[in-house]
């Protein structure tokens, strides 16, 4: 069983120009979204780095606190990266 659907828009000059707005909205908001995935891919990335390093200068911080003996090379790195950190 099978019925023919009639047609909802009558063909004029507003449908034509609405269903040509149509195919460069569609064109346009493919290639946003195209631009911002490929953005979110870039900034995670460099995001994920970024927390990478904080979390290393973090851990080489807290090295001086196990109560070792350094030498004094060492002991001035740990001083100046204290004052960077």
């Amino acid at each position: 069983m099978t019925r023919e659907i009639p047609k909802q828009l009558v063909e004029g000059p507003l449908t034509k120009f609405l269903q040509d707005y149509s195919i460069g909205l569609k064109a346009s908001l493919q290639s946003l979204t195209y631009g911002t995935l490929a953005l979110n891919f870039i900034l995670t990335a460099s995001l994920s780095m970024l927390w990478g390093m904080i979390n290393t200068v973090q851990l080489i911080i807290y090295i001086p606190l196990y109560n070792l003996m350094f030498p004094a090379n060492a002991i001035l790195f740990y001083s100046l990266l204290a004052q960077l950190a």
